[in-house]
């Protein structure tokens, strides 16, 4: 990783950073916290998977995208 920030600091590349998520309707709460007898609920309502891409350089700059459909290597490499 030294090396690639190297490489950046030189002006030879531009280093990103990525990360991916996805979110949906429908949670996932295994487990709360209430009073003995006492019961809660969470209203959820079934909605598609949105996936959110982020993609952020050291200089804090962003790039996020929202999609439907499934963020593989597919869809991340980029080709010439």
């Amino acid at each position: 990783m030294s090396e690639l920030k190297q490489l950046e600091d030189e002006g030879k590349i531009d280093l990103y950073y990525l990360d991916e998520s996805g979110f949906c309707g429908i949670p996932c709460v295994p487990y709360g916290w209430q009073d003995i007898g006492e019961y809660l609920s969470i209203d959820s309502r079934r909605t598609k998977r949105l996936n959110v891409l982020g993609i952020m350089n050291r200089q804090n700059t962003l790039h996020a995208y929202v999609s439907e459909q499934t963020i593989n290597s597919d869809v991340i490499i980029a080709r010439k």
